[in-house]
C-alpha cells in the first residue's frame, strides 16, 4: 500500500497525483491543512476563504506522514495549476 501505518510514512507513489481535499483550516504561514478522501493529511498554500471547501490538490512532496501540494485551478489556462495567494 501507499501508507505505511507502522512508521507513519506516506508512500512516494502519491507524488504527482491529484486528490480531492477538504480544507479544514490554517496551518500557519499561509498554509491550509485538510484531508483527502483516503484520509491523508495534505498541506497546501491558500487563503482562509478556502476553509471548508473541497479542492483538487496536486501532491508535490511527502513530508513524514503528510503530503504537501498545490491547489489545481481549472481556469489556470495553459498551466496545470497555480498557487493560491
Amino acid at each position: 500500500g501507499f501508507v505505511d501505518v507502522e512508521c507513519g510514512q506516506v508512500g512516494r507513489g502519491f507524488v504527482g497525483a491529484i486528490r480531492k481535499v477538504l480544507l479544514e483550516g490554517g496551518a500557519g504561514g499561509g498554509e491550509l491543512r485538510g484531508y483527502s478522501r483516503k484520509y491523508l493529511l495534505v498541506l497546501a498554500q491558500g487563503s482562509d476563504e478556502l476553509t471548508n471547501h473541497e479542492v483538487e490538490v496536486e501532491a508535490l512532496a511527502v513530508e513524514g506522514a503528510q503530503l504537501v501540494g498545490e491547489i489545481v485551478w481549472p481556469d489556470a489556462g495553459d498551466s496545470a495549476s497555480r498557487r493560491a495567494s
